[in-house]
């Protein structure tokens, strides 16, 4: 028990994409984004603050342009630590 927290201390914060996937082609320039982060941390993605509910669930739709997009996914934890995701997103 003390190694998992000493390890969830020292590591950094968690954070898990699952949608959208990556490497997806879409026709609409919408796209579900959907995972998990621990939920006293602050998540981005481009920038853009996502809110985490009180399991660390997250569930909201973004605008994209046409073309390839690349979305950064970033959680940072209350003492500075950080853990980043990349998904790539085609809109034809």
């Amino acid at each position: 028990f003390l190694g998992w927290r000493l390890m969830r201390f020292v590591g950094n914060p968690a954070l898990l994409v699952d949608e959208p996937l990556n490497e997806l082609m879409l026709e609409r320039p919408r796209v579900r984004v959907r995972g998990r982060a621990e939920r006293e941390s602050q998540l981005t993605v481009n920038g853009r603050e996502l809110r985490i509910d009180e399991i660390g669930n997250f569930d909201e739709e973004i605008e994209l342009l046409a073309g390839l997009n690349t979305l950064e996914f970033l959680v940072q934890d209350r003492f500075g630590k950080e853990n980043s995701v990349t998904r790539y997103v085609l809109v034809k």
